[in-house]
């Protein structure tokens, strides 16, 4: 074992070069650990730093980690796999071994010893590689909290290594950790420019004074004539505030003779796990934010936190959640503002002043949005006024826009002007609303649809303006929908898809004109008719039955087009091989078709091996010719 414990022909190389370059440093002093090997590097440095071998001290506390006998000899990984199993990692030892709480405490003990005896001297340690880094720990200022966060921060020490620490003193407890609480930062002394001593006064009062003079402080209170801001309209920051920041606030406000010193607060909650659990490393439950920011973008993180709950509440961090956020409200606004720009006319400027039932309803449903909204923020019932918002691009996106597609793209050229500048209004109006809670997203989207003569961003523009809320036109919309659902699940319990046009649809409501439309085309009827109850003509006559395969021929063209990614304003030319039933179709239907596949031309042909054909589901093919 002493044959064991000398330094290896690499390691004599390795000490020769470190003795060299510590040559010139001006080693006073050498202290090294009761090892041969130790011992025997101390003594080829002494040699070559010019240090009387009698100036090497030996010190236990210089010794290498002992984990105990039980993993004497074996790999430094094997006695790490248990003990970083066990529940304190730095305080788990064996019987007759020493916990790195151990080593850190006699590395510690020794460092301040030394300081007190050689002060001013130039020390050289030589030891080991457990002892050297608890050495560097203590010299840093190093906390058991930030060892167990993270324990990957430090460099070990390489094979006779040469590290500088330029050591003081700090204020530490017990075991070595950094502690500036009292009594340990009674030993620290502090000097003067003019020499003296410098110590702590006995009587402190409580550190949250500072931060409650804020409203005096920074105005240089009573020494400045500025009259200072107080009370403050709102106040904001995390619940353990309570008692630190909001009290002290309010109580050097009333000992100043001031009263209260916010008028409005709110609290906020703290981020859990998804199982409502403190995050923490040790455990392994904490979300990187950045990860989850360059992942979903930092506006719906933001968003996610106004609409999961109240502000006050602990948030259950469930990162499927913030993806329904994306889902919900980012992405389908994305859609939108990609389909008005495909349609878009510059000439059309937004507005509101549409008389089409659509237009009207959206706006006033705008119109419900901000105004609660702005009553539900002037009352910070903030949670509120963001949840509505998802509310609202559902209305927006799978109602208005879907019911608007084809007079965006309409050849009609009033209703598709009125689509747009609805369309845009709302846009430019709704992200508006949304620019306090979601800034980065309704910047970029208000700059994509916004006119020359809009303010350059978002965040400079006005506050959106209303007209007054229809109510009416809101609850008679409310029951077309419930109306359109119902009936639709009628024809799912008849087995009969939407695109199949059926005769007739009775309802109980007395609907005017412009609903009864949006009825008949929602659910694909020739008629909607008043009745005592629901009822849907699920018969089938031929006529019907053609028509439908015209609906499903208009779908395999749509098709088509995308598969050859044309786009919506270029007309096509249409090959058709079928037989005399489906041409007869084709011939029967042929400006129904046309007009929502921008097919100009439709020809008949035999000859399918000149074709690049796209086989449709009925006996049928056809080819584009752009």
């Amino acid at each position: 074992k002493e044959e064991e414990d000398k330094l290896t022909e690499k390691g004599v190389k390795k000490v020769e070069e470190t003795g060299s370059f510590l040559a010139d440093k001006k080693i006073d002093i050498i202290f090294v650990s009761p090892f041969n090997r130790t011992e025997e590097t101390a003594e080829m440095v002494a040699e070559k730093a010019g240090i009387p071998f009698d100036e090497v001290v030996v010190d236990e506390r210089l010794s290498e980690w002992g984990v105990g006998m039980e993993f004497n000899g074996k790999p430094i990984e094997e006695y790490f796999d248990v003990r970083n199993k066990s529940s304190d990692r730095y305080g788990f030892k064996i019987d007759g071994g020493e916990s790195y709480k151990d080593v850190l405490k006699r590395a510690g003990e020794f460092l301040y010893d030394i300081e007190k005896k050689y002060s001013n001297k130039n020390i050289l340690i030589i030891s080991h590689g457990a002892t050297t880094r608890a050495l560097e720990l203590i010299s840093n200022g190093f906390s058991f909290g930030s060892l167990y966060e993270d324990t990957r921060d430090f460099k070990n020490y390489d094979n006779a290594e040469v590290r500088e620490i330029n050591f003081a003193p700090l204020p530490h407890n017990e075991n070595y950790e950094l502690d500036l609480h009292r009594p340990f930062i009674d030993n620290v002394e502090l000097i003067d420019e003019n020499g003296q001593s410098l110590t702590r006064v006995k009587e402190v009062m409580d550190v949250w004074f500072d931060s409650g003079a804020m409203p005096f402080a920074q105005d240089n209170y009573p020494f400045s004539t500025k009259e200072i801001a107080f009370p403050a309209d709102y106040i904001s920051e995390a619940i353990d505030q309570t008692r630190g920041w909001f009290y002290t606030l309010h109580a050097i406000g009333v000992l100043m003779d001031r009263g209260n010193a916010f008028k409005n607060v709110i609290c906020l909650g703290h981020i859990l796990d998804a199982q409502g659990k403190k995050m923490s490393k040790s455990i392994g439950n904490v979300v990187d934010p950045w990860e989850m920011m360059d992942k979903y973008g930092v506006d719906s993180l933001r968003l996610w936190m106004y609409s999961v709950n109240q502000p006050g509440d602990s948030k259950n961090f469930d990162e499927k959640t913030v993806d329904e956020i994306v889902k919900k409200v980012f992405n389908p606004l994305e859609n939108i503002v990609a389909l008005y720009e495909l349609y878009k006319d510059d000439s059309v400027r937004a507005g509101r002043g549409s008389d089409n039932v659509l237009d009207r309803w959206i706006i006033s449903k705008l119109d419900e949005l901000v105004l609660s909204g702005t009553e539900r923020m002037d009352s910070f019932k903030v949670f509120e006024a963001v949840r509505s918002i998802r509310d609202f691009v559902s209305d927006f996106s799978t109602w208005y826009v879907r019911r608007s597609r084809e007079r965006l793209k309409s050849d009609n050229k009033e209703e598709k002007e009125k689509a747009l500048a609805t369309t845009k209004y709302i846009l430019i109006n709704l992200v508006k609303y949304m620019a306090p809670f979601a800034p980065f997203f309704s910047d970029r989207i208000y700059q994509r649809v916004k006119e020359e003569s809009d303010k350059e961003s978002v965040h400079l523009a006005d506050w959106p303006e209303t007209g007054s809320v229809d109510p009416e036109l809101l609850e008679n919309m409310a029951k077309v929908r419930e109306v359109v659902t119902k009936a639709l699940e009628l024809r799912q319990k008849a087995g009969i898809k939407v695109r199949q046009p059926l005769s007739k649809l009775t309802v109980s409501e007395n609907f005017t004109k412009d609903f009864l439309d949006i009825i008949s085309d929602e659910v694909n009827v020739k008629e909607v008719a008043l009745g005592t109850s629901l009822f849907l003509d699920t018969s089938l006559t031929e006529e019907l039955k053609n028509e439908g395969m015209a609906r499903d021929i208009i779908r395999s063209i749509q098709d088509a087009r995308k598969s050859e990614n044309l786009n919506p304003g270029e007309n096509i030319k249409l090959v058709v091989f079928a037989d005399p039933q489906i041409k007869k179709i084709f011939e029967d239907f042929s400006s129904m078709i046309k007009t929502p596949t921008q097919v100009v031309e439709i020809s008949y042909s035999t000859d399918k091996q000149k074709y690049n054909v796209d086989i449709l589901d009925y006996p049928t093919s056809i080819s584009i010719i752009k």
